[in-house]
């Protein structure tokens, strides 16, 4: 009887090894083969939402001066929220926050009487499909100072001497939906 033990602890052990030996040899592929898959369907899953996002958007115009009149628009009827989202998606938030800045500070009053009318502007050779480039000179009559990002999250301060500057706004086309978006003002 003990012989018959011996042989089913053995029997057993080698199960076991065998087993073991299969996990370690195909198992790990096989969990991450099922992993990569769970990631690629949640990218799908991911685009698949971004694109419907991007496709219901109804905040711009047929043409970039027809977006860019509707920011104007929005912006003078003090819905910033609104007017913010006239921008391209990724900079919808830091524009209504910057605008939002504006009017807290008592300052979007002047911002908005600073853009100009789209007949003052001029579109500019950009050879890149479906993005447009406007420009327009823009006079000052005194010392304005600005800041900007210093790219390490804070911000340095510029002068601009009094004469005049070549502003420009950019648009690019939202394609899914067929709309502009500002992309830079």
């Amino acid at each position: 009887m003990n012989k018959k033990i011996v042989s089913a602890v053995f029997l057993i052990i080698i199960g076991v090894a065998v087993i073991y030996s299969g996990y370690v040899l195909f198992g790990s592929s096989i969990y991450n083969y099922y992993e990569g898959w769970k990631i690629g369907r949640a990218y799908h899953k991911f685009e698949q939402g971004f694109t419907d996002y991007l496709k219901s958007d109804t905040y711009g115009g047929a043409t970039p001066e027809e977006t860019y009149k509707l920011f104007v628009e929005t912006l003078k009827s003090g819905d910033i929220e609104s007017a913010s989202k006239y921008f391209y998606w990724e900079h919808q938030v830091p524009e209504q926050k910057k605008l939002q800045k504006m009017k807290d500070e008592g300052n979007l009053e002047e911002y908005i009487n600073g853009l100009p009318d789209w007949g003052q502007m001029k579109e500019e050779e950009y050879g890149v499909s479906g993005t447009k480039k406007v420009s327009w000179m823009e006079t000052l009559d005194k010392p304005t100072t600005i800041q900007v990002p210093d790219g390490s999250g804070g911000t340095l301060e510029h002068t601009f001497k009094p004469g005049e500057y070549k502003q420009e706004v950019d648009f690019q086309l939202n394609q899914q939906a067929n709309i502009w978006k500002i992309y830079s003002l």
